[in-house]
């Protein structure tokens, strides 16, 4: 049985610079999962909350639809009595049947509502537990607006799943550039197979314990232009991982600020109603 064993002589930092990019591309990887995770649970929240407020504009729309009930047939007995006129029946009519007509489609979206978290939470389609309703928690103070400190530093940005995702993509594009550069030089490689010494390795060290170039010395020159376009490539890439970070980090500053300005405006809102 034959066991080769190969060494390469990282001399220019080739083999050094692939590590860390793909130590770059693992750790990238991670916060784009931790980014989908936090977005995963956002998406549940915010789709419990829109779930809860179709209930209470149910329990309105059944509520309304009841005191219109309760309305038509009051003009109705006034229309009989001869005290209320046609007019006035058919007009009570038109609103009861506007109102009943909401209750149908509410239900529809509460199915639908219902559904969607139902997938978000990686389970069968059904019904969704609920907790406090909305008024109750305003009242008993569980759902009170969380307040958002002044002089937040921009740096906290960095710690965004998808901001450090873009930012661990730059890395390994840049350390892929780099591992490009190293190719154009030449490669000393150490070649052994198990129980002897190989030749080439005895050639590469002479009695002063200097470097020979001899042997194990692979020159990347006659390559037909490979090495020169790879090189290309990865700056090609390097730029393209630049502009997606930067499109990044736009993106986080963008959100941000929508987010405080909503979290501000909505309060007046709420307050004005």
């Amino acid at each position: 049985m034959n066991l080769g064993l190969a060494w390469e002589i990282d001399l220019w930092g080739r083999v050094r610079r692939l590590s860390e990019a793909a130590l770059a591309q693992y750790l990238g990887t991670e916060d784009a999962r931790r980014g989908v995770l936090l977005s995963v649970v956002s998406q549940v929240a915010q789709g419990y909350f829109a779930l809860r407020d179709l209930d209470e504009r149910l329990d309105i729309a059944r509520r309304t639809t009841a005191a219109f009930t309760e309305t038509r047939d009051l003009f109705q007995r006034q229309f009989e009595g001869g005290v209320a006129s046609s007019l006035e029946v058919s007009r009570a009519d038109a609103a009861l049947g506007t109102a009943a007509s909401a209750i149908p489609d509410l239900e529809r979206q509460i199915v639908a509502q219902e559904n969607l978290l139902s997938f978000l939470a990686g389970r069968e389609p059904g019904p969704i537990a609920r907790g406090h309703a909305l008024a109750l928690g305003v009242q008993e103070g569980l759902l009170s607006e969380p307040a958002v400190p002044a002089g937040i530093p921009s740096a906290l940005l960095e710690r965004r799943p998808d901001v450090r995702s873009a930012e661990q993509q730059l890395v390994a594009a840049n350390a892929n550039v780099g591992a490009a550069v190293a190719s154009f030089f030449p490669a000393i490689c150490l070649t052994g197979a198990f129980g002897g010494l190989s030749p080439e390795l005895s050639t590469l060290f002479t009695a002063g314990k200097s470097w020979s170039i001899a042997g194990g010395l692979a020159g990347p020159i006659f390559q037909g232009g490979r090495l020169r376009d790879q090189y290309r490539v990865d700056l090609a890439l390097f730029h393209e991982a630049e502009a997606q970070y930067e499109s990044a980090v736009r993106n986080a500053f963008g959100e941000v600020s929508t987010a405080v300005v909503a979290h501000q405006k909505l309060g007046e809102v709420e307050r004005q109603q």
